[in-house]
């Protein structure tokens, strides 16, 4: 396969301390959940025959037309992992209202090369249900057509209503009705080089 021996630049023991360390803060690999990430609709009737089989693997499941991606960043973020890593790809999310609780973290390798496209139709994409949240280093679009008013959806893709404590950073948010949604209670947000096109 396409392994690299580290041997050369390591001894047994420094990389099982090096992977005992990344264990040791919690970061889960939503590819480990099921996500495929190649650019393309990976719908879970692709890999089981009823949703009552699917439904063993992820019980959030709601129709076999579920995104693979869909169902594992909703398992990654139900998990108690504090950081959910996305990396490199393309990633098709079809359902909304993904929760994410307090001192929580979606990362990606970065927003060039770490790409969600949206297709559903809720309110929002992502839920902050607590406090203390970072997402970064990705990309996230919905269908998105140029005119007046500059989006066909209307969806909002971050509701952080009533939450505190929150970092956004390195993001591209395009062709959303609303970017990131604060209200009444939204104290103290960091936002750093976050790219919006509605």
């Amino acid at each position: 396969g396409n392994e690299v021996d580290l041997s050369a630049y390591a001894t047994k023991a420094e990389l099982n301390d090096i992977n005992t360390k990344l264990a040791n803060q919690n970061i889960l690999n939503i590819k480990d959940y099921g996500a495929i990430g190649n650019w393309s609709s990976n719908p879970a009737s692709k890999f089981y025959s009823s949703l009552k089989k699917k439904k063993k693997d992820y019980p959030k499941a709601q129709s076999l037309n579920d995104e693979m991606d869909t169902l594992a960043l909703e398992k990654a973020l139900g998990s108690s992992a504090r950081t959910v890593f996305i990396p490199y790809g393309g990633y098709k999310i079809n359902r909304g209202n993904l929760s994410i609780g307090s001192d929580r973290s979606i990362v990606g390798d970065s927003k060039g090369v770490t790409q969600i496209t949206y297709s559903g139709n809720d309110e929002y994409v992502f839920v902050l249900t607590g406090n203390n949240v970072t997402m970064k280093d990705f990309r996230i679009s919905a269908p998105f057509t140029s005119g007046e008013k500059g989006t066909k959806t209307t969806t909002s893709c971050i509701n952080a209503s009533g939450r505190t404590n929150n970092t956004f950073s390195d993001l591209y948010i395009a062709g959303f009705d609303r970017a990131l949604n604060f209200n009444i209670g939204s104290w103290v947000q960091y936002i750093n080089r976050v790219r919006i096109q509605n």
